[in-house]
């Protein structure tokens, strides 16, 4: 995904991953506040702490494995 112009194909690559963190970071925004809202501050920091830490590190990890299978298959 390195260069002057932008492919078709790593268009629609970029614009699909956008769209997966942007929809992530809302899902997390919208547990964080219900949690901080109705559950105990055991719960918020738990979520807020760890869990969410570990999906986020999970769906980076799973880019870095797809964005190379992605770049083998169409290149950079």
């Amino acid at each position: 995904l390195s260069g002057k112009e932008i492919t078709p194909n790593a268009r629609s690559y970029t614009w699909r991953l956008t769209l997966i963190w942007a929809i992530l970071l809302l899902f997390n925004a919208c547990i964080s506040l219900y949690l901080a809202l109705f559950a105990s501050l055991y719960l918020w920091t738990l979520y807020s702490g760890l869990v969410s830490y570990l999906i986020f590190g999970s769906i980076f990890l799973l880019e870095l494995v797809y964005r190379r299978i992605y770049i083998a298959r169409y290149g950079p």
